[in-house]
């Protein structure tokens, strides 16, 4: 058994010669179809292999296997939409083919309690503790990776079931999320309300059985190709190394990382419990991470895209940030002037105080 590096596992995630969609389907309304379909709307160039005991013949002229044991040929990467009881039997076959790695989206683990908590226990006893194969997820909605802007050209890994993707753009920016919701539903949102705006990947990695924020973080500060890493988080699975990546990436001079961490009140971390199974952390604590860390911090899903977005076209422009915090502000509303002074002062800029040169030229300009 060859063992991979970990940048070597997430590139073959990103880059596999073959899948096998295990749980694809004819119903075209099922994650399992339209994961098939996203590979195949996507010029997906490897090998797609189909895997459902309960299904014969055929879909896009494809045919179906009963298991990955009957692909003769060699398999990269298995992406599980079934059953999350049926995963430990088909994960032992995976082993026995040799398939490297497995993104598992099926939910039904450390997020529902005990039964839950036993197959994350029999999963890592059958990997011997994720030596034998790597994993992404589960309860997660697969990993997306953006090669080309023209449909000639797009080549790729869309392998979620949540919708069918089509229209986007490349970009410099990588998202990674515990939540597929921004994997999914707000990522396409972003591609459709700003198309001007290009996306390079987005992982979600849901609850990190396995590969975790700092596999992909690594991986992306090594790529050239992306410039704004943004972030959402429920937990963090090692945060020395967490904060180590982010001070790495505080130093280049062609990344910015802005996250947005759940959790960060009594009731969020009872939300996130039952969400991706991400246990409390002490809030002082998660505070001192984040400051340690130096990233940008935003407070929702929208400011975090906004930031994304912002950082995404200076790197595009060249443009830098002033390196003096001082603004100024034309408005015709006197209510929006106050709040614009507020939250200028609240993100620690300054009105600069303008001068008698100044006044005169704007009384040529404005009548009494």
């Amino acid at each position: 058994m060859i063992i991979l590096s970990n940048m070597e596992i997430i590139h073959t995630f990103f880059n596999p010669k073959s899948v096998a969609v295990i749980g694809a389907s004819k119903n075209p309304r099922k994650g399992g179809n339209r994961i098939v379909q996203n590979l195949i709307k996507n010029n997906y160039k490897g090998k797609i292999y189909l895997v459902n005991p309960n299904s014969e013949g055929e879909i896009f002229g494809l045919k179906f296997y009963k298991s990955v044991l009957e692909i003769e040929d060699e398999v990269d990467i298995a992406i599980f939409y079934v059953g999350n009881t049926l995963i430990p039997r088909i994960l032992k076959e995976c082993i026995q083919k040799g398939i490297k790695g497995a993104i598992i989206e099926s939910s039904g683990f450390e997020e529902v309690g005990i039964r839950g908590l036993e197959l994350k226990k029999e999963i890592i006893e059958i990997t011997d503790n994720f030596s034998k194969i790597r994993i992404v997820g589960p309860n997660c909605l697969g990993l997306t990776k953006i090669d080309g802007d023209s449909d000639s050209d797009k080549k790729g890994g869309f392998f979620t079931g949540f919708a069918v993707f089509d229209k986007y753009k490349r970009g410099n920016i990588a998202v990674i999320s515990q939540s597929g919701t921004l994997n999914g539903g707000y990522l396409r949102h972003q591609m459709e309300e700003h198309p001007e705006t290009g996306f390079r990947y987005s992982c979600a990695i849901g609850n990190k059985m396995d590969l975790d924020e700092t596999y992909f973080l690594e991986y992306f500060l090594e790529d050239p190709t992306v410039n704004v890493i943004a972030m959402y988080l429920e937990s963090f699975k090692h945060p020395r190394k967490f904060i180590e990546l982010c001070r790495t990436a505080n130093k280049m001079a062609n990344k910015t990382i802005v996250l947005v961490k759940g959790g960060l009140t009594e009731l969020g971390q009872k939300a996130t419990l039952s969400h991706t199974g991400s246990l409390a952390e002490n809030s002082k604590l998660i505070k001192a991470i984040i400051k340690q860390s130096g990233v940008i911090q935003a407070h929702n899903f929208h400011e975090l895209f906004q930031f994304a977005r912002t950082f995404s076209m200076m790197y595009n422009t060249k443009k830098k940030l002033p390196k003096i915090g001082n603004v100024s502000t034309i408005t015709g509303s006197g209510g929006f002037g106050t709040i614009l002074a507020d939250l200028t002062k609240f993100y620690g800029l300054n009105f600069p105080d303008l001068g008698e040169k100044a006044y005169k030229a704007l009384e040529a300009i404005y009548p009494e």
